[in-house]
């Protein structure tokens, strides 16, 4: 028997997760963490192409320190420069992205919290997890197809994995954004969300 999953098949299971962590967390830490993975994806394209040039200016800066520290001369501290290939540029920024949605997740989780939010409260939060995944989700496929783009690399060769009696097929990855329009509309019904339950909420106090 052979299963054959195409991309939106094993890219379920995250958008499913991430819905079901909301479920819990609630709306207010998964309202949070949307914006962040938004923010995350404006960060990440502004200072992602930058990313080599960061790395060497930290480097630098650590060696500047580690001769204070020592009391040598900074000009016998010498530093790498850090080069990152056009092909691999959008697997560093991919690398960026993933810690800013890892940063802005525990932000989340520190400025707010999930008491006294309800059964509706839950069922946003479940909802708002979802739309953070689409938006995660499409910003990690524009990077894989800046990569196929730079590299020149077969998107469809696809993978397999056999156990006795059944194999499982994993379709090639688009060379193109799939979820392109969609990571737009899920901000888009995130701020509808957000609208008319703070309507809700405000009416009910009345």
């Amino acid at each position: 028997m052979t299963i054959t999953l195409q991309w939106w098949q094993w890219t379920m299971p995250a958008i499913v997760a991430c819905a079901i962590i909301g479920l819990y967390m609630g709306w207010r830490i998964m309202g949070l963490w949307t914006v962040g993975v938004f923010f995350s994806g404006l960060v990440a394209a502004r200072l992602g192409p930058k990313l080599g040039q960061l790395t060497t200016k930290l480097l630098s800066v650590g060696g500047q320190f580690f001769a204070i520290a020592t009391g040598k001369d900074e000009a016998t501290i010498s530093t790498p420069k850090v080069t990152i290939a056009s092909p691999w540029e959008p697997v560093a920024i991919a690398v960026f992205f993933a810690g800013l949605l890892w940063l802005s997740w525990i932000i989340a989780r520190r400025l707010t919290n999930k008491d006294e939010i309800g059964l509706l409260g839950h069922l946003l939060g479940a909802a708002f997890g979802a739309l953070a995944s689409l938006i995660a989700l499409s910003q990690g496929f524009d990077y894989w197809a800046d990569f196929i783009r730079r590299s020149g690399a077969n998107s469809n060769s696809g993978a397999a994995v056999t156990v006795p009696q059944v194999s499982i097929a994993i379709a090639g990855i688009p060379s193109t954004n799939p979820l392109v329009g969609l990571a737009t509309g899920a901000i888009g019904l995130f701020l509808l969300l957000i609208i008319v339950y703070t309507i809700w909420r405000a009416l009910r106090a009345t």
